[in-house]
């Protein structure tokens, strides 16, 4: 469950998706869950996301949790691609948003796939190809299949 609530955080915080639907996922965790100090120091910061960030940069590193890049990558993986779909943003920005999300992945899956290709599928609109950049999301999205 820890995966998915990193994934929905790092969508809300990118701009991606709405800070309400963090919160309601971790209030819903909490509430199954209330015993476990992590989800409760989360809670408690919850409205400040340069602590959340902190809080799950040591979840992720000094407590060695195992992160499962699964189920990680597929919360994040379809909230991305509802995003696209939409095309709330142009594809450059969702480029750079992307690119910028990449960055807050945990190291020892960033330059895995699916999630290394957030890193650099915009790197082909420098010289106009749309349709490649297109490419290597619609491939990163269909990662995880249905």
């Amino acid at each position: 469950m820890m995966e998915e609530i990193y994934a929905e955080f790092l969508l809300s915080l990118h701009g991606f998706h709405s800070e309400a639907q963090y919160e309601a996922l971790l209030n819903e965790a909490f509430l199954n869950n209330p015993n476990n100090s992590f989800l409760l120091e989360l809670e408690e910061c919850s409205h400040d996301f340069r602590s959340t960030k902190g809080c799950f940069m040591r979840y992720w590193g000094d407590s060695c949790a195992e992160i499962n890049a699964d189920a990680f990558g597929k919360r994040l993986l379809a909230g991305l691609e509802s995003v696209y779909h939409t095309n709330t943003f142009t594809l450059a920005d969702f480029g750079k948003r992307c690119a910028l999300l990449w960055q807050d992945i945990p190291s020892n899956l960033a330059q895995t796939e699916p999630f290394w290709t957030l890193c650099y599928a915009d790197d082909s609109l420098s010289w106009g190809d749309e349709a490649q950049t297109k490419t290597l999301y619609e491939k990163a999205f269909a990662f995880y299949g249905d």
